[in-house]
Parts: structure tokens; C-alpha cells; sequence
């Protein structure tokens, strides 16, 4: 799975300049984490899906897209006011 957190990070870096991910496994078998990218600033959650899901499915396998279990977006600022919140529980 190591290659493919490689690889999905890769292809994020490629395609969103200037975007991080965290990206991690779930067992043996699947991958999952979060994109942060300012450009999702302003873009509702099924654009952010589109151009998200539409990547990986023309850039990866069938098998390597279904194990995938989720790809959260979030914008720089979102992100850093979840890890906020998270941190106040």
C-alpha cells in the first residue's frame, strides 16, 4: 500500500498545484485521507468530488480506484479549523 500512498500523492501534487494530503492505509488492502487544497475555497463538495474522483478514475485501475475507502477535501482554512475543533474535545 506504501505505493500507492505514493502514487496518490503524486497524482494529487500533479494535478492540485500547491495541495498536501494525508493519506494513510486501512489495513492490508485500502487507502484513505484527506486533500487539502485552497483551490477547494468556494467549490461545493460534489464540484470537489468531480474533480477529485474524476482523476483517479482516468489516472489509476479499477482495482486500485475501489481501494480507496474516501478522499476528504478540504481547503487549507477548513482543514486547519477541523484540527482546531478536534483539538478542543
Amino acid at each position: 500500500m506504501e505505493e500507492m500512498i505514493e502514487r496518490l500523492t503524486a497524482l494529487f501534487s500533479e494535478a492540485f498545484p500547491g495541495s498536501r494530503c494525508e493519506i494513510d492505509t486501512r489495513g492490508d488492502t485500502q487507502v484513505g485521507g484527506f486533500l487539502i487544497w485552497d483551490g477547494f475555497e468556494g467549490k461545493t463538495m460534489e464540484e470537489r468530488h468531480r474533480l477529485v474522483w474524476g482523476l483517479l478514475r482516468r489516472r489509476l485501475t479499477h482495482d486500485e480506484v475501489i481501494s480507496i475507502t474516501a478522499i476528504f477535501t478540504q481547503s487549507e482554512n477548513e482543514f486547519s479549523i477541523m484540527l482546531e475543533e478536534s483539538e478542543a474535545v
